[in-house]
């Protein structure tokens, strides 16, 4: 129920002129006269912890109107953000002293320990940009102006009078009932923070007066709305989209970590498709974020200090959406690796025994080496020595899961959960990409309808249980990848036999477009691909793959569980079951087949896996062949033209 509070009477106002200099009368900002223990806030930018002295009122819209949405409660002027309930809820607090002027706050790291509490923000900046000119400018630099600097030394501001105006209008002080939050914060927890694990739960709740931002809180919001359930709170989602952005782009936030947590959560909008040019899709988001992490020197590895394992994970998971879009997009990256130092992602940079920490590690590197592979099918760089370097990672990868992670156990399927099924989708769909081929009758084709297959299993699980609506935009990407590598191979399969199979990628892109539309465009290139295929095969079926192929060990650690293309693994297996009716290796002559460059079992010739965190940095980017795309459109690069007759855009 919406709460009401008496509107004070307002004194008839002056002419415009004498109104303005009455707003920058007297711009000190309240000051408390005891310092209040400090127990969680949110972070600081240049990696210190720190509680501020004072402590300032949240921004309430200005003036004395009320401006309410049905079922959300507004704050008022001076009104408290949050108090933390029993149950790690959210639950608004009662209103404080009101204060005359709007403020541009800087929220500060949750302190955990009394030495860190000491710390103030008096002491530690609460902006600083990076510079790093002293390496080639001289040692002299370095003693004035380089390093870490003072990008903001105030630490509050006022907003301006058309900045107040503009967050009046879109309503970013309002809240949504506390069971709403609750269920939007759980969405979040669930769904969204395993791969992006930027926000600690303190930083959302008020404790001993410290006060959690409203551009993180109505990110959150956003990023919880759109792998909600309910369709009720899943609606909600562009309204707490346009609170976050007038936010962002406002002087309310000063805090440039927050405002990086915040952009990287607003990669959940996208309410468009790659192929359109958008201010509001995830590139664009993620672009911002970069950006803001260079200034701060995100890219250099911290120098100890409270907050390093923090900022750690906030580079990695840049890192990890950039090679995701990169991929999905097949557009270059925001980041190079090569010019970053930050240790490699691990478990060390997590709380103790944080079940999510193995999973983000692994997340991680599978997607830089997704990236890896589709950047050097873009540059033409696919050489015998590179192939074989993503193999070798894709298996160190594959055996270095921990066990409870792992798709198989001793050949047999593990347990369903979403995050593990998740995980692997991205393996999947790299050794489609890596073995895609020009010459789809030899091996490479079958172990790309391999990877497909499984990959088309797991689609199942998900629809079987109404999961897509949990999963974010790029898996349009991921399950238009896994259509493609089996349209690749129809010339040699029966249309009924790749028709169950296409049927779940086209059902899981339905599934998708409820909450991402720009499926629907997939679905629209699959489509007229299949009208065009033949009902019987033109050409001899697959090869199966030989076991002295390098690729047979990328698959040892799985079963036949969830692959229906199976017998193309199961060279000892005699007669034919369900995926042999699907494709007939019978008198095929395997002799003709792609040659194997070596096996996979010999490990201890492998490099160590600690080369994956410069997996891209060993090739080049060669501008001639990078900014010829007019007519390169998002995800035209994984289909053939010529073979499928088909022209125009392939969004993700």
């Amino acid at each position: 129920m919406e709460q009401s509070y008496p509107q004070k009477a307002r004194p008839a106002q002056a002419c415009e002129t004498c109104h303005e200099k009455k707003l920058t009368l007297s711009l000190r900002p309240h000051q408390r006269k005891r310092k209040r223990p400090a127990r969680a806030s949110s972070p600081s930018a240049d990696g210190y912890l720190a509680e501020k002295r004072h402590s300032h009122p949240p921004p309430p819209p200005p003036g004395n109107r009320r401006l309410s949405v049905p079922g959300e409660r507004h704050i008022p002027p001076g009104l408290g953000f949050f108090d933390a309930d029993h149950n790690g809820g959210i639950v608004a607090i009662e209103p404080i002293a009101e204060q005359r002027q709007v403020v541009a706050t800087t929220t500060t790291t949750p302190p955990t320990t009394s030495e860190e509490a000491e710390e103030t923000a008096e002491n530690t900046p609460g902006s600083r940009g990076y510079l790093g000119r002293s390496e080639y400018l001289g040692e002299v630099v370095s003693h004035t102006n380089e390093g870490t600097t003072d990008a903001q030394p105030e630490k509050t501001c006022l907003l301006s009078h058309e900045e107040q105006l503009t967050l009046e209008v879109y309503r970013v002080f309002d809240l949504p009932p506390l069971p709403v939050q609750r269920s939007l914060l759980d969405s979040f927890r669930k769904h969204c923070a395993p791969w992006m694990p930027i926000v600690e739960d303190s930083w959302l709740q008020t404790l001993d007066g410290n006060k959690p931002s409203f551009l993180l809180l109505q990110s959150v919001f956003l990023a919880g709305s759109r792998v909600a359930a309910a369709p009720y709170i899943s609606s909600s989602s562009e309204r707490y989209y346009r609170r976050a952005k007038a936010l962002f782009f406002s002087s309310y936030e000063k805090n440039p970590i927050i405002k990086i947590a915040a952009a990287c959560l607003l990669n959940w909008w996208n309410p468009r498709g790659p192929e359109e040019v958008s201010l509001d899709g995830s590139g664009f988001w993620l672009r911002v974020a970069v950006a803001i992490a260079y200034q701060i020197g995100l890219h250099r590895e911290p120098s100890g200090g409270k907050t390093a394992s923090y900022r750690r994970r906030l580079w990695w998971t840049l890192v990890a959406r950039d090679c995701q879009l990169s991929a999905a997009h097949g557009r270059p990256s925001a980041i190079t690796l090569a010019d970053a130092d930050v240790s490699p992602a691990s478990i060390l940079d997590f709380g103790r025994e944080d079940p999510q920490a193995d999973l983000f590690v692994a997340f991680v590197k599978i997607n830089t080496i997704m990236a890896d592979v589709t950047k050097t099918y873009l540059r033409h760089q696919l050489s015998p020595t590179k192939r074989q370097q993503i193999r070798n990672a894709l298996y160190c990868w594959m055996s270095e899961l921990p066990q409870p992670l792992r798709l198989f156990t001793r050949g047999q399927l593990s347990p369903y959960d979403l995050c593990t099924r998740s995980l692997h989708i991205a393996y999947f769909v790299t050794l489609t990409i890596l073995y895609r081929s020009a010459a789809p009758s030899n091996v490479s084709t079958s172990i790309a309808v391999v990877a497909a297959s499984f990959l088309c299993g797991i689609y199942e699980e998900f629809l079987t249980r109404d999961e897509w609506r949990f999963q974010g935009p790029i898996f349009k990407f991921h399950v238009f990848a896994a259509g493609m590598a089996l349209l690749n191979a129809r010339a040699h399969m029966q249309k009924s036999a790749l028709e169950p199979s296409l049927a779940i990628v086209r059902g899981s892109l339905i599934a998708l477009s409820e909450r991402w539309p720009s499926a629907n465009r997939n679905i629209e290139v699959i489509d007229r691909i299949i009208q065009s295929m033949p009902a019987q095969a033109s050409r001899s079926a697959l090869p199966p793959i030989p076991d002295t192929h390098e690729a047979k060990a990328l698959f040892d650690t799985f079963g036949p569980d969830l692959c229906n293309m199976w017998s193309l693994l199961d060279s000892a297996a005699g007669g034919l079951n369900n995926a042999e009716q699907a494709v007939d290796t019978r008198g095929v002559d395997t002799a003709g087949g792609e040659a194997a460059t070596g096996s996979l079992a010999l490990m201890d010739s492998l490099p160590s896996v600690q080369f994956l965190d410069h997996i891209g940095s060993d090739t080049f980017l060669d501008p001639s062949t990078l900014w010829t795309w007019p007519e390169f459109q998002a995800g035209n690069w994984l289909v053939d033209h010529e073979q499928h007759g088909v022209f125009g855009s392939y969004p993700s």
